[in-house]
């Protein structure tokens, strides 16, 4: 031992003396990988490294290693990071900041968020079931509305799933034609419904229309009887109605009512009863009796029966009339009663 280095293979000691390789700790150890054999056993026993300068250990920055380094240390190449096999290495960066290793999607690929079917030629997957159903369903508008309602609804929910599958999936057509056809049923069935209670509605305020002025002119009629204890003869009646109410026309018992501002008036031969008609743009006739004494007369013109002979009293009747007008004539035959029947 000495307290100066001896040459190649000297090592130091942790008390600062320097020994010949041959008393050094791991002499007789197998060579370290990489490292050359004449310097296997040089290392320290402290750090495993060979004697050697400290400008040797930690060389200038950005200088390029020595051959006596190479020498000491072996092929550089032993301490590179392994490699794999060709076309392996560190996965590079996304776009845009995304993962590692992850490329540009290819050109039409749709994201799958577990709601779309995976990307592809369009039209190239399954008939969307949806849409079959939608335009089945919608032949169905007969069935009181609900097929032409399931077709609108199914038509809507398949077209979402084929737009959003990227067209992969088919039936677009279907599904169009579906909501087609469902709207002109929902559309058919509004009219048959909406028709029908409009012309109802609108016939209903003709017929109280048409109630009304037979009431007004009775209630007149009754005013005269009043006057005069007699509704006279047909010709004096028709007469005195056309005088106390303008607002309407007049006429004999045969003539008979075509419109719901002309009202027929007919008068029992004793003066004591009268019968007022009115038409109805709808067709229907309407009419009041009022029978202000007791008559003895049953017939009209000698032929006809007077409805209600010998009551006193108010009776109304609704028919319908086969000549296209309503007269005094014709309610005579026609059933009364204690107030208007329903239309």
């Amino acid at each position: 031992m000495s307290t100066v280095g001896g040459g190649p293979g000297w090592w130091q000691a942790s008390d600062g003396r320097w020994y010949p390789p041959e008393t050094h700790p791991d002499a007789g150890r197998p060579p370290a990988v990489g490292v050359a054999a004449d310097h296997a056993t040089a290392s320290s026993p402290d750090f495993g490294l060979p004697p050697m300068s400290a400008a040797a250990l930690a060389p200038e920055r950005g200088a390029a290693p020595s051959a006596g380094s190479a020498h000491r240390y072996g092929d550089a190449s032993a301490y590179a990071p392994p490699t794999g096999p060709p076309g392996y290495g560190p996965p590079a960066p996304g776009p845009s900041g995304g993962p590692p290793g992850w490329g540009s999607p290819p050109a039409g690929a749709v994201p799958n968020d577990g709601m779309t079917a995976a990307a592809g030629p369009p039209g190239s997957g399954a008939m969307n079931g949806l849409a079959v159903a939608s335009f089945v369903c919608s032949l169905f508008f007969f069935v009181v509305g609900i097929g032409s309602i399931l077709a609108i609804v199914f038509g809507f929910i398949s077209l979402g799933q084929i737009t959003r599958s990227g067209g992969v999936l088919r039936g677009r057509k279907l599904a169009i034609a579906g909501l087609v056809i469902g709207f002109i049923g929902v559309g058919l069935l509004v009219l048959a419904v909406a028709i029908p209670t409009f012309l109802g509605v609108k016939s209903g305020a003709q017929d109280r229309a048409a109630q009304s002025n037979v009431n007004t002119a009775s209630v007149f009629a009754l005013s005269l009887y009043g006057q005069n204890q007699t509704f006279g003869n047909e010709a004096g009646a028709v007469s005195a109605l056309g005088g106390g109410v303008p607002s309407m026309t007049f006429v004999g018992d045969a003539v008979g009512s075509t419109d719901e501002s002309t009202i027929s008036v007919g008068v029992d031969p004793g003066g004591q009863g009268v019968i007022l008609v009115d038409r109805s743009p709808s067709g229907r006739c309407w009419g009041v009796l009022r029978n202000a004494a007791p008559s003895t007369s049953l017939t009209v013109d000698g032929v006809q029966r007077w409805p209600q002979a010998g009551s006193v009293g108010t009776w109304f009747t609704g028919f319908r009339s086969t000549t296209g007008s309503c007269s005094a004539d014709q309610a005579v035959e026609a059933p009364w009663g204690s107030d208007f029947p329903a239309p």
